[in-house]
């Protein structure tokens, strides 16, 4: 396991342990590998995994507007849900609702 100091090493395990605490849930998709989170205030992360260089995830809030997101390889994107976005409750989790393309367009 890597923490915020030490680059990740390996992708798959990263994801495991990222799945492994807990809420994640896989979605049909044709053209990657999709995974949500919905948290209890109704807040939903999103994962998808298009290959090793094509990831691309985001936080919507209650009423589905996107809060947070970030793309790039798949390591960049494990490395910033598992360091940078906190639990929706948390004082600092990102409320504020993002400008740009809506959700369906992004996923």
């Amino acid at each position: 396991m890597s923490t915020p100091d030490q680059p990740i090493q390996d992708p798959v395990a990263e994801l495991e342990i990222l799945f492994e605490a807990g809420g994640w849930t896989s979605l049909p998709s044709s053209d990657g590998l999709i995974f949500i989170r919905p948290w209890p205030d109704g807040s939903v992360d999103s994962l998808g995994i298009y290959g090793a260089a094509e990831a691309l995830a985001e936080r919507t809030n209650p009423g589905g507007q996107p809060v947070w997101r970030t793309k790039g390889p798949l390591v960049e994107v494990i490395a910033a849900i598992r360091d940078t976005l906190p639990a929706p409750d948390a004082p600092d989790s990102p409320q504020s609702a993002l400008a740009g393309r809506p959700k369906e367009e992004f996923l």
